[in-house]
C-alpha cells in the first residue's frame, strides 16, 4: 500500500481533535461516592480521586490512544445522529450547554436540552454509547437481571441534574449500542428531603429513590479532592488493579451495587 489511510486518520484524530482537560477544574465525569456494600465494607463508586488529583496538578500527561479516541468519536457521531432526529421531531432546544459551580470548582457541559412536545417541559439528555454483551446486559438487562445505568454514568448525570434542577425538570440517560443499534433510557431526577434534621438532595432512577447515597455525598467527594489539592497531599488510590481473570467477577459486583441502589 502506498498510503496507510487508517494510520494517518488515527494519528490525526489524536493530534488534531483531542483537547486536553483544563487543569484546575473538576469534571462531572470524575464524580464518585463512598458507600457501604452488602457486607458493610466501604466501597468507592465512580471516578478515582487520585487520578483526578494528578490531572489537576498536571502530573498526568497521558493522552487518549488511537483506539480510545476512535471510540469517543463514534460516541460523538451517535450523539450527532440523535440530535438531528430530535431537531426533525421539533423537540430540540440546545446542546453542549456549559456550566460552572464555583463553590465546588466543578465545570461541565451537558449534551442536549429537549422539550416535551405535549407539555413544553424542558429536560436534559446525557447520551451514552456502549458496545458488547456485558455492557448490554448491564444497561439493557436480560432474562436474569434488570437493566441499570452504569454507575459512573449515573453519578455524572446526577451532578448535571442537581446543577440544572431549577431550570430542567429531569434528565434522561439515553443509551445506544454502537454494534446493534439497541436503544434505552432512564429518567434521572433529584429532589430535596429531610434526613436526620438536615435538608439533603437525593437522586431517583425512574422515580425510585437511590438508597445507598445522596447527591450531597457526591459533592462531598469533590470537597475532599479540593482539600487534597489545597494541602498538596497525594490521595491514596481508590482502586486496586484488577487482573483479567477477576474482571468478570468485578463487573458482576458492580451490577449488584447498581441493583442495591434502589433496594
Amino acid at each position: 500500500m502506498s498510503f496507510d489511510l487508517v494510520r494517518a486518520t488515527r494519528e490525526f484524530r489524536c493530534r488534531g481533535k483531542f483537547r486536553g482537560h483544563a487543569p484546575h477544574s473538576f469534571y462531572p465525569s470524575e464524580a464518585s461516592v463512598v458507600i457501604q456494600d452488602e457486607n458493610g465494607q466501604k466501597k468507592v463508586l465512580g471516578g478515582c480521586i487520585r487520578a483526578a488529583y494528578f490531572r489537576c496538578t498536571s502530573q498526568d500527561r497521558r493522552k487518549r490512544d488511537d483506539r480510545s479516541q476512535t471510540i469517543a468519536e463514534l460516541g460523538k457521531a451517535a450523539e450527532d445522529m440523535l440530535v438531528e432526529d430530535w431537531k426533525r421531531m421539533g423537540i430540540f432546544v440546545d446542546r453542549a450547554v456549559r456550566f460552572e459551580n464555583r463553590d465546588f470548582n466543578i465545570r461541565g457541559e451537558i449534551d442536549v436540552v429537549l422539550r416535551e412536545p405535549d407539555t413544553g417541559t424542558l429536560f436534559g439528555v446525557e447520551c451514552k454509547s456502549i458496545y458488547g454483551y456485558r455492557a448490554d446486559a448491564e444497561v439493557f438487562g436480560n432474562s436474569r437481571r434488570i437493566g441499570r445505568p452504569k454507575v459512573n454514568h449515573l453519578l455524572q448525570t446526577l451532578v448535571y441534574t442537581s446543577e440544572f434542577m431549577s431550570r430542567l425538570a429531569y434528565f434522561k440517560m439515553y443509551y445506544i449500542d454502537r454494534g446493534d443499534g439497541q436503544e434505552g433510557q432512564f429518567d434521572i431526577s433529584v429532589q430535596t428531603t429531610e434526613e436526620d434534621g438536615k435538608t439533603v438532595k437525593v437522586g431517583l432512577i425512574d422515580g425510585e429513590e437511590i438508597k445507598l447515597f445522596t447527591v450531597d455525598d457526591i459533592y462531598g467527594r469533590f470537597t475532599e479532592l479540593k482539600q487534597y489539592l489545597d494541602k498538596n497531599i497525594t490521595p491514596a488510590p481508590d482502586y486496586e488493579p484488577v487482573s483479567y481473570t477477576h474482571l468478570r467477577a468485578h463487573e458482576t459486583s458492580l451490577h449488584l451495587v447498581c441493583r442495591l441502589l434502589l433496594e
